[in-house]
């Protein structure tokens, strides 16, 4: 399964211009002339890398998922941090909510039938996902570090070169509360 993102509930990244500009401890003037970088390079990047490495949506958004048919128990959504489901069919028809549960488990959500799933058919959810912010300040500050590293790594993205990895030991410790259980 993998969640698709249809639309974001507002227009905001987790972070502004103006702190990753205090991160990197760059003036107001530099930041201004690297406003088109940093906003639209820089920091969607930093949070998609979250994303990937926790497996929880950060900036909230509606997602849809497509799964060939439901399996025969309860099973996880793609992505953590989900708070609701706003829609569930199953061979296009709406599948009725109080004929199944959405489990929230903190860090993942499980949809679970009530009694079991529709037969046959293709299956598609939309739900809600991403998390509070000011509830995960580490997720945050974990965004700001990456920032500042892709900032410092800024003329190797703009000539289009790799670059390398941020390096993992200590900084995605502050991912931890969110991230999403293995699943294999």
């Amino acid at each position: 399964m993998t969640a698709v993102l249809v639309s974001w509930a507002d227009e905001n990244e987790p972070v502004t211009l103006a702190d990753v500009a205090a991160q990197c401890r760059i003036d107001a003037d530099t930041a201004e002339a690297e406003k088109d970088l940093i906003e639209k390079l820089i920091i969607p990047g930093a949070r998609q890398l979250a994303e990937t490495r926790s497996g929880a949506a950060i900036r909230k958004g509606t997602y849809r998922e497509i799964l060939r048919f439901f399996p025969e128990d309860e099973f996880p959504l793609s992505l953590g941090q989900a708070s609701a489901v706003t829609s569930l069919k199953c061979g296009g028809t709406v599948v009725n909510p109080d004929t199944y549960q959405v489990i929230n488990l903190g860090k993942e959500t499980l949809l679970s039938p009530s009694s079991s799933w529709p037969a046959s058919g293709m299956v598609e959810i939309e739900y809600d996902a991403g998390i509070d912010l000011a509830k995960y300040p580490s997720v945050k500050q974990w965004i700001l570090m990456a920032c500042a590293w892709a900032y410092s790594q800024r003329g190797l993205l703009l000539v289009g070169q790799k670059v390398e990895e941020m390096p993992r030991s200590y900084v995605d410790a502050l991912l931890e509360p969110i991230c999403t259980p293995p699943r294999f």
